[in-house]
């Protein structure tokens, strides 16, 4: 999707949050808590509920909550536990917002999707994501509609993509409550699932793309990028 050191950017939740907030985009309030330095609680943020997450973690991996110090700092020792540095950050309600982007020369969004849940406090499960479990009747992926939302949401990811150019392709995340209408940037994913009924395959259809239309408009832009095709 890009050159290691960009990749190692995306990867890096804090450092793509750091970004954010560089590029003038909301996020949620955060601390990182590296494996091996002190453990402050004078860093945390406030919240009345918090979403404690290995800070590389893919597809929800060992993302725990918690409503106090006390929860927030079993989950950091966890993750710790198991070699990974722990982001901590208030828990927001509302469903993720999908933005695929590829690059044709200069990037461009496809149509959004959106995971809408049922229940908008819900916690999503690495299982979930990974359909390893029924979730049915928890979320579904949807073509999210909302034209002021895409609107905003278009110029927050414009604001984005140029700390991560070159890329290939690249899915930007944002928590957005459609109650409220507030947007948060959650995160960007450098070599995201190109599956067909995943976000990218289920947006290059509404895009009027096949999936194989898709993946070759990928592979010719990034050779053509990278001197292998004329």
């Amino acid at each position: 999707g890009a050159s290691p050191i960009l990749r190692g950017l995306s990867d890096d939740k804090h450092l793509a949050k750091r970004a954010a907030v560089d590029a003038g985009v909301p996020t949620a309030d955060w601390a990182i808590y590296r494996k091996g330095a002190p453990v402050d609680p004078s860093r945390c943020p406030e919240a009345e509920r918090y979403v404690i997450k290995p800070n590389a973690s893919s597809a929800s991996w060992g993302v725990h909550d918690a409503t106090d110090w006390t929860g927030v700092k079993a989950a950091i020792d966890e993750i710790h536990a198991d070699n990974h540095d722990a982001l901590v950050e208030p828990f927001l309600t509302g469903s993720d917002v999908e933005v695929p982007v590829i690059t044709v020369g200069d990037p461009l969004i496809l149509p959004h999707m959106i995971f809408r849940q049922a229940d908008p406090s819900h916690l999503r499960t690495y299982y979930e994501k990974r359909d390893l479990v029924d979730r049915s009747n928890k979320y579904s992926l949807d073509p999210f509609e909302d034209a002021d939302l895409v609107e905003q949401i278009n110029g927050y990811t414009r604001k984005l993509w140029d700390e991560y150019r070159p890329f290939d392709y690249g899915r930007f995340e944002f928590r957005v409550n459609t109650d409220t209408r507030e947007i948060h940037f959650i995160e960007v994913n450098l070599n995201c699932n190109l599956w067909s009924q995943k976000v990218y395959g289920r947006s290059a259809v509404l895009f009027g793309w096949t999936q194989a239309e898709l993946i070759e408009t990928i592979l010719a832009d990034s050779l053509r990028r990278n001197g292998l095709m004329g």
